[in-house]
């Protein structure tokens, strides 16, 4: 798979990326998500595992951070739904 196999769903990331950067979290954070949000492009079911119990739900840990992600993944239009970070 290329970055160009996957694609972020927008409308959402940013609703999504406003409200975490209101956190208050740190450059270093930020730069991690971003860093993680790409490597999503490439692979989202590599970087999070599946939720047992909800079918299309999926968690990520952000590395060198206390970031989750929740996300789920529309595998025919190849979209990523990223609905928290935090």
């Amino acid at each position: 798979m290329t970055s160009a196999d996957w694609t972020l769903h927008r409308p959402l990331l940013t609703e999504t990326l406003n409200a975490f950067y209101a956190s208050g979290l740190t450059h270093h954070d930020r730069r991690q998500v971003h860093e993680w949000l790409m490597e999503a492009c490439v692979d989202p079911a590599a970087i999070g595992r599946p939720d047992p119990e909800v079918d299309g739900l999926w968690f990520g840990r952000v590395k060198e951070t206390a970031v989750g992600v929740i996300y789920s993944i529309d595998r025919q239009q190849m979209k990523v739904f990223v609905a928290v970070i935090r």
